[in-house]
């Protein structure tokens, strides 16, 4: 025997149909517009540039393998050397057009194969009855005793380097090389766009670098920034080196204050250079990750 259902109960089951097809139509208007918001917040200009407080202290450290390849006197010589450098940045003051950086070297270590001879060294440990290795640790034991200044704009363009000329010959010209620090464009732009630079890291040299930058993604406050540049002089920290090379990596900054999270930097360099009357061919391939805490 049929039973008939109530007028109440089949009304009661449109209401939930209606209430049920509302709320699959209202999530996926959600999504769709939570999607498209996505889209358009990640193709939205946005301007970088460097905000940086003075006194807030970075802490970094620099992974470096590199191979040199040097003829001498009709020889060929190889030399790989990994090296891990722990570095201290401060912001040392804000200037009208920028910031000036405080560069200190907390600890480096350094393991060294030439020609099948191999050597470790590490500033912690610094003791040594080697005497190639004492002569190297000296130099190093004085790089991570001196300071080095750098002023940046807030694009980050270097301005000036001050410090000693040992710190600043073992590479601290102001951090652009190793993918520390990154050029910002002087405008806003949008993800897939790309900007060019070109500036002077030793302003006594005639030494380029030349780079394009190309914005990847926004995600959150981090940004991916590529790079794919040049480098090429003929006189470099008052000696003569001609030098070319090229230059790729990939950054990740915080946009808030366009300060770099993490780098890894790949870097080719061709160059001969001058000593004593002698001309020194030279090959570097050098790979670099930095990450900042």
């Amino acid at each position: 025997m049929l039973r008939s259902i109530p007028f109440d109960d089949i009304h009661k089951f449109q209401s939930y149909k209606t209430l049920y097809s509302m709320k699959k139509s209202y999530l996926l208007f959600s999504f769709v517009f939570l999607l498209k918001s996505i889209s358009l917040f990640a193709l939205q200009d946005i301007e970088l540039s460097y905000n940086l407080k003075v006194n807030k202290k970075y802490a970094l450290e620099i992974v470096s393998v590199q191979t040199i390849t040097m003829e001498l006197m009709g020889q060929t010589m190889t030399v790989k050397q990994h090296s891990t450098v722990d570095q201290e940045i401060r912001i040392a003051d804000e200037i009208n057009e920028g910031y000036k950086l405080e560069i200190e070297s907390k600890r480096i270590q350094i393991k060294q194969n030439t020609m099948g001879m191999e050597f470790k060294w590490d500033s912690k440990y610094p003791e040594t009855d080697d005497p190639m290795v004492k002569q190297l640790a000296n130099q190093l034991i004085a790089a991570i005793e001196s300071v080095t200044y750098t002023t940046i704009e807030k694009n980050g363009m270097p301005i000036h380097t001050e410090g000693s000329e040992l710190q600043i010959d073992k590479g601290n010209i102001s951090g652009f090389e190793s993918g520390m620090m990154i050029v910002f464009p002087n405008k806003p732009i949008k993800p897939g766009e790309s900007w060019e630079t070109e500036f002077k890291p030793d302003s006594n040299s005639d030494f380029i670098i030349t780079s394009t930058y190309t914005l990847e993604e926004i995600k959150g406050n981090q940004a991916t920034i590529s790079f794919d540049g040049t480098l090429s002089g003929s006189q470099i920290m008052g000696q003569n080196a001609n030098i070319s090379g090229n230059i790729t990596g990939k950054s990740k900054i915080d946009i808030r204050t366009g300060w770099m999270i993490d780098s890894a930097v790949h870097q080719t360099i061709q160059t001969i250079i001058e000593q004593e009357g002698m001309q020194i061919p030279m090959k570097i391939d050098n790979f670099t990750e930095v990450v900042s805490k």
